[in-house]
């Protein structure tokens, strides 16, 4: 049992070395003015997950993660494909977590939901988004919480305060410009001392059935 532990933890290392190489690679070509996405279906419940325990396994071990609407037994009735960047959602995913978690002083649970929604006329044009069906992926923090304030400049490139935990760098502008290009958007609530909830919205595909580039 413990030779199979050990190449269970081994395996991980491995695949978490790999995805690694593969974001630092991805991040020096987004940074360059030719960026342009790798955009595959994919089934967004299984690359979820994948990406989920990517993220879990790189906060500290006092953090934890609660998933909801993915994962064994909490799947959809309905599978959820989305056209997006594997790594470039990655990317988005890893900011976020790192920022909850230096939001909860490295202490807390970082609860990632999954859902549906079909955004009406008004509800599309308050995201500046189309009216259609979404998948929406809900990252919530029970950290310090952030100020109205900080909100409004939470995507500015470089933009960092030393109170909230949410000292993003280029990562949130990165995710935001990210997401945005996978035609989706993203959305943030926060209040002081209670905590904050991103909300990453991606436009399901057209596509009904298994879809060739699904390599989740």
């Amino acid at each position: 049992e413990a030779s199979a532990n050990a190449h269970k933890y081994l395996d991980t290392i491995n695949q978490s070395a790999l995805h690694a190489r593969e974001i630092v690679q991805k991040v020096l070509i987004f940074s360059r003015k030719d960026n342009a996405l790798d955009i595959k279906t994919h089934n967004l419940e299984t690359l979820l997950e994948e990406i989920v325990n990517f993220a879990a396994s790189l906060v500290p071990s006092s953090v934890g993660v609660s998933k909801i609407g993915f994962g064994s037994g909490n799947s959809h009735n309905n599978t959820l494909y989305v056209d997006l960047d594997h790594t470039g959602l990655t990317q988005a995913i890893l900011n976020l977590f790192v920022n909850a978690s230096h939001a909860m002083e490295q202490s807390g649970t970082i609860k990632v939901k999954l859902t549906q929604q079909s955004l009406s006329n008004n509800q599309a044009n308050m995201l500046h988004l189309t009216p259609r069906d979404y998948a929406v992926i809900s990252i919530a923090d029970n950290g310090c919480g952030m100020s109205a304030e900080t909100i409004s400049k939470i995507f500015e490139p470089f933009y960092t305060t030393k109170n909230t935990g949410h000292n993003a760098g280029l990562g949130l502008a990165m995710t935001y410009g990210l997401i945005k290009d996978m035609q989706g958007t993203i959305t943030v609530s926060s209040f002081e001392g209670i905590g904050t909830e991103f909300q990453i919205y991606l436009p399901l595909s057209d596509t009904s059935s298994s879809a060739s580039g699904d390599n989740a």
